[in-house]
């Protein structure tokens, strides 16, 4: 019976020949990563987005770690990947969303606005019963409009 060399022989074979052999053993071993990385995110996510597209980008982002990394520096591989495989895939969800970062920042302040309307007022708000507090100036149906929009053309929320 073949038996598999422990991970840290088969770190040392990829440092000395960068080979795609011992990358894919990486990779194998390490797949776990992207797998709780994809569904951590996915579970925050609308329901348009699917799974399998998120686990493709965390694929990329651990392949970018497995290059990158530097054993010498004495972190542990696992620290250090999560947080780029959590970056490629949210780099993928930002290159799929076509809102702009302006119109979401202007959601979360007319969001907000509606929030403490709500709580000052104590009840919840009709859409012909609103008004806007604090600095802006925006009509109601220019509010409801707007984050109509946003909400129904959103790919990442927050």
């Amino acid at each position: 019976m073949d038996q598999q060399p422990d991970i840290g022989q088969i770190w040392e074979q990829f440092h000395k020949d960068r080979s795609d052999d011992s990358r894919n053993l990486l990779m194998k071993h390490y797949a776990y990563l992207v797998k709780y990385s994809a569904e951590r995110l996915y579970s925050k996510l609308p329901d348009k987005v699917e799974l399998d597209d998120l686990t493709s980008a965390g694929v990329f982002g651990l392949m970018d770690a497995i290059d990158a990394f530097d054993p010498e520096r004495g972190v542990k591989f696992e620290t250090y990947a999560v947080p780029r495989i959590r970056g490629a895939i949210l780099d993928e969800l930002r290159a799929l969303d076509w809102v702009p970062r302006s119109t979401r920042a202007k959601s979360r302040e007319i969001e907000r606005a509606l929030v403490k309307l709500e709580n000052d007022l104590g009840r919840r708000l009709l859409p012909e019963k609103q008004r806007m507090r604090g600095g802006k100036t925006e009509t109601v149906k220019e509010s409801w409009e707007l984050m109509e929009l946003v909400v129904m053309n959103s790919i990442v929320s927050r």
